[in-house]
């Protein structure tokens, strides 16, 4: 049997995954052999995802992990499976930095320089605002790193940052970020999460 195992995949990402495997095993497998996914949980903390990709790499001798979805938790799993020679294919994660781990880190996905560019063009080009503010959730390299760009395209374009303000996943209160951007007066508010 090939066992493959994951972290916690978004639900439409294991949808997909579950139809491909279902494909690919109706038209005989892989080598001939049957495909199965094990899906385990990470809880959407990049600790515990290093804590079941090393059980996945070490305990269970998988042949490749699947997963994340987040770019901060891929990062974690990256770490792990890298020196492990262990191959890692993420459906989700654009952060830059995930696929900069090293050879055995892939992705299927845009990568955020391009998302955040490309939303900053159709601010500018088809929304056709000169001026924007930020709200970035500073613990979520996908987040950070859709602003950062989004920011850099903007400016380069002619935009105006006029305010950029910080939360963190989990937060229930942004009436202090939403009080300083009203302050400023944007066309729109870019929130990448």
């Amino acid at each position: 049997d090939l066992t493959g195992k994951t972290a916690q995949f978004g639900e439409s990402t294991r949808d997909g995954v579950a139809l491909a495997v279902e494909e690919a095993n109706a038209a005989g497998g892989v080598l001939g052999k049957k495909i199965r996914i094990q899906l385990e949980d990470n809880n959407g903390l990049p600790q515990q995802t290093s804590q079941v990709v090393r059980k996945l790499v070490y305990q269970d001798n998988v042949l490749a992990v699947l997963g994340e979805v987040a770019s901060s938790r891929s990062i974690a799993g990256a770490k792990v499976c890298q020196p492990a020679g262990m191959p890692m294919i993420s459906p989700t994660s654009t952060n830059p930095e995930v696929t900069k781990i090293g050879n055995y880190i892939f992705r299927t996905c845009f990568i955020d320089p391009f998302q955040g560019t490309v939303c900053a063009r159709f601010a500018k080009d088809h929304l056709k605002v000169k001026n924007a503010a930020v709200l970035t959730d500073v613990k979520n390299a996908y987040s950070v790193g859709l602003s950062k760009y989004f920011i850099e395209e903007f400016k380069r374009g002619g935009g105006q940052i006029v305010a950029e303000q910080n939360y963190k996943e989990g937060d229930e209160n942004f009436r202090s970020q939403l009080a300083a951007i009203k302050t400023k007066n944007p066309q729109v508010i870019f929130i990448p999460g």
